[in-house]
């Protein structure tokens, strides 16, 4: 016993002399902080490559079997890279370089991993967290209606809508952290239920993305992410927000890091009370909305694995008050609410196998509730009751599973990289407005490759597969090239094949209330369209002056665009049909111009719509955007200034009626600007900003049409509700 005892000590002892415990303590070289977003690959003589996750510490552990042979890279995006070819046991703390390429500066979406914006293979625009927080942006309608070649808009019933590239919402994927955004109201999603809080950017791809997305991805992808980057500390924070027109907000949020676990929580409330711009009437021209929202985030390390859980939840509620009906006996109103519930939850990983290989993807569940309530309010005795019939109560539900993952392989020492994955969506929807239950499945596989053997050039093709079980979809071929003329100057130039299936609410739609008569067509048939782009970027630096240009043109060409028609002409009855030939070709120019503590930028957009419906063809009806952003920090006392411009010039909307004639609806021109400063206080902990909004107080725009059945006619509509004051106080621990 004593035998067997001594001999399993001495193999412990021996196995001591052979091999040692390493301990790296990754840091920021600037603030000294924990750099936990790094890899660290340690490369063994054997050739084996093994990789380690720091934990919320940025610290490493490694067993070293031969320390003069092995080799350790440490890469972060953000940081020049380190290698170690000289270890000992026991602890070292390696401090991180930050490159010159910051992090909001990297691109994510649809990469083989993150990477420079100019290195992307994609033209990509980024709007980081401080650039929403100097908007003082509630949501991702408040933002992207500052963005040049995009156009918001507000429709009661159905929310936001946006335009991007001269395509209208049906044709923009929307992405949470990569998860497709379900609950498409007349082909809409509403951003302005998507809230900024806990938005860390939004990175914005334009023209096709069906090779890597699929359907509803022909203008280009919208993608809002809010995971953070690396958890470094316990944390927590505050928000309140208020604006001249009735609206109170208020959002906290806290995280804390728990040896391998990270975990964030955070929940909001926004209120709107309504607004009128002549009155103070009963019936809100800008309905009263009052939206709950919250999510819990559990992040963990095992090995090579990084995995994230998250849970969303949303509840709005709009109130349409009636008008009041006054008798010689009575007073009464019919007042509607409609309550909308989102719900997701999502797993998602990134595995990584070595240093060239690493797997990542998700599985996510989204359900997508809208409910219409109408209550018969009797005014002299203030009381109300529901109406229970089906003419009154409306339900409209949706649900879709989302499987994506993906296999990346990156060699800096070989020509070729690549990428292949899955993506599955299966989707679901029932309610009265769908005539009944419905659903559509679709199972896709896609890959490319990147191709850099040539100097200076790049070239990425792609290919998509898909199975869709209503529709039979085609080979989706793209291909991007990237050719830098030097290293501050790139050209790029792209042809991408989409592909759009036709929505369930296209399909069964049954609509109809006092302002809406909207009918589903189940014979439409697929939109398929090819895009072309051609982009010129250059960046200049010299001292305290950074320049940035970008000059692009588009082409977008769609077949059976799916639309809405006129059904006759004495009906406000509309259905979705098939245009032949829809265009959009535009350009663009932006430029960006950053000295010391001022930065100014700008651009131009001017795009060109056609539509073909019958034989023969329409010239394009142009329209213009411009857009303009000043800003000014004094770092010294915490105080910033930023100005945003934005003109919408008039833009066409074609619409055909059941005689097969188009006419053209066109809206007026109109301009908005913000001015928002800003103050911290207490080592930055507190943030005092305030401003105005909507400087030039647009509320209303004339919508004219000109058609060969109708005659011309003009309308109003409601796209702003005024000049409003904002002020909004943030509390960080």
């Amino acid at each position: 016993m004593r035998k067997a005892a001594f001999i399993f000590i001495f193999l412990i002892q021996s196995t001591g002399l052979f091999a040692s415990e390493h301990t790296l303590v990754i840091k920021d070289a600037t603030d000294n902080r924990a750099v936990t977003g790094a890899v660290v690959f340690l490369n063994l003589p054997s050739g084996k490559t093994n990789v380690y996750l720091p934990d919320y510490k940025g610290r490493v552990t490694m067993s070293l079997h031969d320390t003069e042979k092995s080799v350790v890279e440490i890469k972060c995006i953000g940081y020049i890279s380190q290698t170690l070819t000289s270890l000992t046991s026991g602890e070292q703390t390696i401090h991180l370089h930050r490159s010159e390429i910051t992090l909001d500066q990297v691109a994510i979406t649809s990469t083989y991993t993150p990477v420079p914006v100019m290195q992307s293979a994609y033209t990509v625009k980024i709007i980081d967290k401080e650039q929403i927080s100097s908007m003082a942006a509630v949501n991702a309608a408040d933002v992207l209606g500052k963005q040049l070649n995009m156009r918001t808009g507000y429709d009661q019933a159905f929310g936001s809508t946006l335009t991007m590239q001269g395509l209208d919402m049906n044709n923009i994927k929307v992405l949470i952290d990569g998860v497709p955004v379900i609950g498409r109201m007349n082909g809409n999603i509403d951003l302005s239920q998507l809230n900024t809080s806990n938005v860390e950017r939004i990175e914005v791809v334009e023209g096709p993305m069906s090779t890597s997305y699929g359907t509803d991805a022909i203008a280009g992808v919208i993608n809002i992410i809010t995971k953070p980057q690396n958890i470094r500390k316990n944390s927590a924070s505050a928000t309140a927000y208020y604006e001249s027109i009735g609206t109170y907000n208020a959002d906290v949020s806290a995280q804390a890091a728990l040896n391998k676990i990270n975990l964030k929580l955070s929940a909001g409330r926004n209120l709107f009370q309504g607004w009128n711009l002549t009155d103070d009437r009963r019936v809100y021209e800008w309905k009263p909305k009052t939206q709950y929202y919250g999510s819990a985030m559990i992040s963990a390390v095992f090995g090579k694995v990084k995995l994230n859980y998250q849970l969303n939840l949303f509840d709005e509620k709009i109130t349409d008050k009636g008008p009041v009906t006054i008798t010689p006996f009575s007073a009464y109103a019919y007042d509607s609410y409609y309550k909308t519930l989102r719900h997701s939850q999502v797993i998602s990983y990134d595995y990584y196998a070595d240093e060239k290989n690493k797997i990542t993807g998700h599985v996510s569940y989204s359900s997508y509730n809208r409910r219409k309530e109408v209550y018969f309010k009797d005014m002299v005795a203030l009381q109300q009751t529901e109406l229970t019939t089906p003419e009154f109560r409306d339900t409209t539900t949706f649900a879709a599973w989302n499987v994506r993952s993906t296999w990346n392989h990156i060699n800096d020492s070989r020509k070729i990289n690549f990428q292949t994955g899955i993506d599955i969506n299966l989707e679901n929807g029932n309610g009265k407005r769908l005539d009944r239950n419905r659903y559509v499945d679709d199972y896709a596989v896609f890959a490319s490759a990147e191709y850099t053997g040539i100097k200076n050039l790049l070239i990425r093709p792609g290919l998509r597969y898909s199975y869709n079980t209503m529709y039979k979809t085609p080979l989706l071929p793209s291909v991007n090239v990237k050719y830098d003329i030097t290293s501050a100057m790139a050209v790029r130039a792209s042809y991408s094949k989409g592909f759009r299936a036709p929505g369930l609410k296209e399909l069964y739609l049954d609509f109809v209330d006092i302002n809406h008569n909207i009918q589903g067509n189940p014979d439409i048939q697929p939109e398929s369209s090819d895009n072309y782009q051609l982009s010129l970027n250059h960046r200049y630096k010299t001292g305290k002056l950074q320049l940035e240009s970008e000059i692009k043109g588009f082409y977008n060409k769609v077949s059976n665009l799916i639309t809405l028609a006129q059904y006759s002409d004495t009906s406000n009855l509309y259905t979705y049909i098939n245009v032949g030939h829809y265009t959009a070709t535009g350009a663009e120019w932006t430029e960006t111009v950053t000295y010391g503590n001022w930065s100014l930028s700008g651009g131009v957009a001017y795009t060109g719509n056609s539509s073909q419906y019958a034989e023969g063809s329409n010239n394009p009806e142009w329209y213009t955007q411009v857009n303009g952003a000043l800003g000014w920090q004094w770092p010294a006392v915490g105080v910033n200034v930023n100005a945003y411009y934005k003109y919408n010039g008039a833009m066409p909307v074609f619409v055909v009626d059941d005689a097969e004639q188009e006419s053209i609806l066109r809206s007026e021109a109109y301009q908005v600007m913000d001015i928002i400063a800003g103050k911290s206080f207490w080592k930055e902990r507190f943030t005092l900003s305030a401003g105005v909004k909507n400087l030039f107080n647009v509320s209303t725009i004339r919508q004219m049409s000109t058609g060969q059945v109708h005659g011309s006619s003009s309308s109003s509509s409601s796209v702003l509700p005024g000049r409003l004051y904002c002020i909004k106080l943030q509390l960080s621990l």
